[in-house]
């Protein structure tokens, strides 16, 4: 089995990380919409968070792209 490359094509963070980036969305924003932790999220748009949480990062898949994951 190969190691965890967050940044590999097709993983689910490497999208979140996409739409983040597109997303004008200030952070306090998202914080106030989502309860997602602030710091996490501005951890997430700077791309700082070594190992985030598959829960949070789908959850703010989910609210970036206002849909919900279909697995």
């Amino acid at each position: 089995m190969e190691r965890f490359d967050p940044e590999a094509q097709g993983t689910l963070l490497k999208k979140t990380y996409a739409l983040l980036k597109e997303n004008k969305t200030p952070p306090h924003i998202m914080f106030a919409e989502t309860g997602l932790p602030f710091f996490w999220i501005k951890d997430m748009k700077a791309k700082k968070s070594n190992d985030p949480s598959v829960n949070r990062v789908q959850y703010l898949y989910e609210y970036l792209l206002e849909k919900q994951l279909e697995v």
